[in-house]
């Protein structure tokens, strides 16, 4: 089980035109001790242009800021729309729904 896992990451972190037959070939004669740093930097490789886009967001405060605040006001009017659907269909009657 522990060998499928470790290889179904490293399948899944890729380029998608490499196959899982192209990947048993590549590691056919490592050891898990030769594997497993060869595992490692592909994931790091695989996940550093997510962490470089986290961080750019990150360093605009005031993007973030406007995009949770967006998003507050979204989910509030969308609560507001909910609450007034549940005090409806329980009978406590709100003559005209939020806007």
């Amino acid at each position: 089980p522990e060998a499928t896992n470790l290889l179904n990451i490293y399948l899944a972190v890729q380029q998608p035109q490499r196959t899982k037959e192209d990947i048993l070939e590549e590691v056919k004669d490592m050891t898990w001790g030769d594997f497993k740093p060869v595992l490692a930097d592909a994931i790091v490789a695989h996940l550093e242009p997510i962490q470089k886009r986290y961080a750019e967001v990150r360093s605009d405060e005031a993007y973030l800021e406007q995009v949770l605040a967006d998003g507050a006001a979204a989910a509030n009017g969308i609560a507001d729309r909910t609450l007034h659907s549940a005090k409806v269909a329980m009978g406590f009657y709100t003559p005209s729904p939020p806007n």
